[in-house]
């Protein structure tokens, strides 16, 4: 990531550090702001751009390539001869107006003469290169002269521009860039103090770890006296920063003016900017979706690193992060449904979950009005499941798992571009805008004797570590799914009460006589609700009439249980239809209140019985308390567990109401089926959402670490939102990509191997425990030199800070203060253990009582209903309607 082109860079500010000389530039960028165009730029991509050689002895020729560099005009004394020997071309330049030139200048050692390349001006002359068989970039101010033109003049080992050349010496210049030195960025002095770059942290573990950058210049002149009262005056998301330490990009941050001060006396005074990195701004953003759309999650958040990039680029309205290097992720879990692990993988980019639940907090029953969450939350949400966390190091956001900093040396790490987005069902390990890269997060640590200050704290082992999933008032996982032909299923798990609720949207599904005779039927639409419970399968809905008679599925009672006879809930139905013969079509529109059917057939059953065809099968006496399109199911258990779904379109003998099984109803519809059907905007098949309730209990999960002290100390971790299968799938269920597709639930997740480990929860729970299973130290050093933010483990030889001798210590920064002038930080480390806890989870959960089904049941399999004076054939005796309890 070398210096970022960027014509909005309003000022610049340049030193070096005292101890490592290392050199740092400031670029203070100003969205309001642009530099003008450069007097002269030659790429020479085309062709010469204008240059040529005054002596007529010498030639000047565009090269496609030269020495690793693209597009290069060569210069070459094709005949010896006295007199100048330079590359010339009329650039507009103004008699004593200063300018600067920037260019790459490569000269071969073969040559036998011509020994350097001056800047020239026809009068004088602005440096020179001579060094030989590289390409040198060169930025030279000079003056301009009369002649308007600017010379890449020769000379020889004496510095004569006139002498006698040797024929074949020649020398090259490449991307030739001319300003006006007035144009160009301000270039501001330093204050004695430099810049200090500040890593806010705590003494404890922190996922989003933010940083702040402060650095003071002087005010001189009338154009700084200027940039200072623009930035005090700053208006919102105008100003950024960015630091380059050796011309490679080393943070970046947005300017803030509440971090600005002027030390107003008389000139010269110092002004000093802070910018911060932005992960504090996170909190300040809760809008929902970054889309800001709620087709987000359904459409773009295809994984966890889509919706963390996303999430990051908040924090950089003004483009200020590497195009190509915007996030970087050392997460690298290993599940039993992964491939065997290769670089090229990310745990981030192979994890998809619903998008919803990280964003919103509560919903409604049908999936609207949320409450949202800020995105500092959201962030957070996503990170603690892996134990990790962010901050801005080495020019770009990085997500470190904890452990990590117990890896010496380099470690596979996956680069993702700020374009980066990957949509759902697409391979993440063929996706663009990502690369593969290794980085050194953790060094040894040897240079004890440049440590001063040092202080120590401790603090006492945990007997407990706690975590609680928490689902009161958090939106569950709304899913919708699409049941397109009676053989489609679908699985949901309930809440922690066993409660489920059901929305239905029903579209068309196609009828077709498949057998030899005219038919004549029923068109009804059924959802069939049904879990296995106690090795039994049991269907949940009203109590029916089950013989083949004209009665069959009528209901019994208004009572919704369950049933190990089959039972079903009637969503829309059809009055008869007496013509259709084999080879015909027929679409029974479900869209409409309670079905329909088009082309001249009769109308819809009404919601009120009628005194001829099939009066009493009204909507209302099918399903008995189901007048609408959401239906409540409460699981047998009276807690969580699983429900199928099948809608299924049935086709119903007129005579006796049985099912006719010579129906074709796995056909797609077709488009043009469609307009001759005269159906606009038609789907086939039911479209199903899905809600919870929103008043559940909590997971409590509590892993012991072995310790065992005076008094039992339990270390609360909070909240964990992020559930994977194992643990309790609500309100977030994680999958992972297991090579094929992304539908494989992850059960169990690993790190640093292939054997998996458990649940997230549980690895989450034994990584806290190896932390703090034992005393844990944290030492607070004051300037220590050749640090760069990383995990240290202490050599054994000497143990630090105190400790037994054969021992090796290992330490996370949790804050760090970098003052720039010295190259020296202040930080905070914590000491990690090295013993992995690997005792089991246990979960505890507040006791829900059973939905007890009752065991009496009739001759049909069903629940008795209750003593009501119905007449033989199930109805209340003279009224044709049931009881509604």
């Amino acid at each position: 990531m070398a210096l970022i082109s960027d014509t909005r860079i309003r000022a610049k500010i340049k030193f070096t550090s005292t101890i490592k000389a290392d050199t740092y530039e400031v670029h203070i960028i100003d969205d309001d702001y642009t530099t003008p165009a450069p007097l002269e730029q030659s790429d020479f991509s085309g062709g010469v751009d204008g240059w040529g050689t005054p002596n007529a002895n010498d030639s000047a020729t565009r090269l496609a390539s030269f020495g690793g560099v693209n597009n290069v005009l060569e210069f070459n004394s094709t005949t010896s001869a006295s007199g100048g020997h330079s590359v010339r071309k009329n650039v507009g330049l103004v008699s004593g107006t200063e300018y600067r030139v920037t260019a790459k200048v490569y000269i071969p050692s073969t040559n036998t003469t011509l020994k350097r390349v001056h800047i020239d001006n026809d009068s004088d002359t602005f440096g020179f290169v001579e060094t030989t068989d590289q390409w040198v970039d060169i930025s030279i101010n000079f003056t301009g002269a009369t002649n308007p033109r600017l010379f890449f003049s020769g000379s020889n080992i004496t510095n004569n521009l006139n002498f006698t050349s040797t024929a074949g010496d020649k020398f090259y210049i490449a991307d030739v860039v001319i300003y006006d030195v007035n144009d160009l960025p301000l270039e501001l002095e330093a204050d004695k103090d430099g810049f200090t770059l500040d890593y806010r942290g705590n003494d404890d573990i922190q996922y989003l770890l933010g940083s702040e950058f402060s650095a003071g210049f002087y005010v001189t002149n009338t154009d700084t006296e200027t940039l200072a009262s623009d930035i005090l005056s700053l208006q919102e998301d105008r100003f950024g920063v960015r630091v380059y330490k050796d011309e490679e990009l080393y943070w970046h941050g947005m300017v803030y003016q509440d971090g600005f001060n002027i030390d107003i006396q008389h000139k010269p005074y110092v002004c000093r900017l802070t910018a911060m990195c932005g992960l504090g701004r996170l909190k300040q953003i809760s809008k929902g979706f970054p889309d800001g759309t709620e087709t987000y999650a359904a459409n773009n958040a295809g994984n966890q690193a889509t919706i963390i990039v996303d999430i990051l680029k908040e924090t950089d309205p003004l483009g200020l992060g590497d195009s190509d290097t915007f996030l970087r992720s050392f997460v690298d879990f290993r599940s039993n449904n992964h491939r065997t692990y290769a670089s090229s993988y990310d745990t981030l980019g192979e994890t998809f979950s619903s998008a919803t639940p990280i964003f919103y907090k509560s919903t409604d029953f049908t999936g609207v009005n949320f409450e949202t969450r800020n995105y500092h939350e959201a962030l957070e949400r996503i990170l603690k499941p892996f134990f990790s966390r962010v901050l801005m190091q080495e020019g770009a956001f990085n997500v470190i798992p904890m452990q990590k900093y117990k890896q010496i040396g380099a470690i596979n790490c996956r680069v993702y571009g700020r374009s980066y987005r990957l949509t759902p069902g697409s391979n993440p390990t063929t996706a663009s805008n990502v690369d593969y890269s290794t980085k050194t997060l953790v060094t040894t640590f040897n240079n004890e004797d440049n440590l001063t200050g040092l202080s120590m704290s401790y603090e006492e082992a945990c007997d407990q570590i706690v975590t609680t999933e928490k689902f009161n008032g958090e939106v569950n996982n709304i899913q919708n799914v699409h049941l397109e032909f009676n053989s489609d299923t679908h699985t949901y798990t309930t809440d922690d009460q066993g409660y489920l609720e059901f929305v239905f949207t029903c579209g068309n599904y196609r009828f077709e006589n498949t057998g030899l005779d005219d038919l004549e039927v029923w068109a009804e639409l059924r959802a069939v609700v049904s879990t296995v419970y106690n090795s039994q399968t049991w269907y949940w809905g009203p109590q029916r009439h089950m013989s083949a008679s004209t009665h069959y599925g009528q209901p019994l009672s208004s009572f919704f249980g369950w049933s190990t006879t089959e039972r079903w809930i009637t969503l829309s139905q059809t009055n008869y239809f007496d013509s259709l013969k084999t080879g015909t079509h027929i679409y029974p529109n479900h869209t409409l209140a309670r079905g329909h059917i088009d082309a001249g057939e009769l109308d819809i059953i009404q919601s009120v019985p009628q005194s001829i065809g099939r009066a009493r099968y009204a909507i209302n006496w099918l399903n008995n308390g189901f007048n609408s399109n959401v239906l409540h199911v409460i699981h047998p258990s009276g807690g969580q567990g699983s429900v199928t779904l099948k809608v299924e379109s049935v086709a119903l003998n007129k005579s006796h109401n049985t099912d006719n099984t010579d129906i074709d109803v796995t056909t797609p519809i077709t488009q043009s089926e469609y307009v001759a059907a005269g159906i606009t905007n038609g789907f086939q098949g039911t479209k199903v959402n899905t809600n919870t309730l929103g008043n559940t209990t909590n997971l409590v999960h509590i892993l012991n670490t072995g310790e065992a002290g005076r008094s039992v100390k339990i270390r609360d971790i909070g909240d964990f939102m992020l559930a994977d299968e194992r643990s309790n799938g609500v309100p977030t269920l994680m999958n992972a990509w297991d090579g094929t597709d992304w539908q494989s639930k992850t059960n169990e997740w690993a790190e640093g191997s292939n054997t998996p480990d458990g649940p997230l929860v549980q690895l989450v729970l034994r990584e806290w425990a190896t932390i703090f299973q034992k005393p844990v130290k944290r030492p607070d050093m004051a300037y220590i030199e050749s640090i760069d933010l990383l995990g240290q483990v202490v050599p054994s030889g000497k143990p630090f800070p105190l400790g037994v001798a054969s021992s090796t210590n290992n330490y996370m920064p949790v804050r760090a203060k970098f003052i720039a002038r010295d190259d020296v930080r202040e930080e905070t480390w914590l000491e990690l253990d090295t013993t992995e806890v690997t005792n089991t989870i246990s979960t505890t959960n507040a006791s829900v009582e059973p939905f007890i089904v009752s065991d009496g049941t009739n001759s049909e399999g069903t629940i008795d209903p209750p003593d009501d004076p119905l007449d033989t054939e199930g109805y209340q005796a003279g009224v044709g309607v049931p009881i509604v309890e």
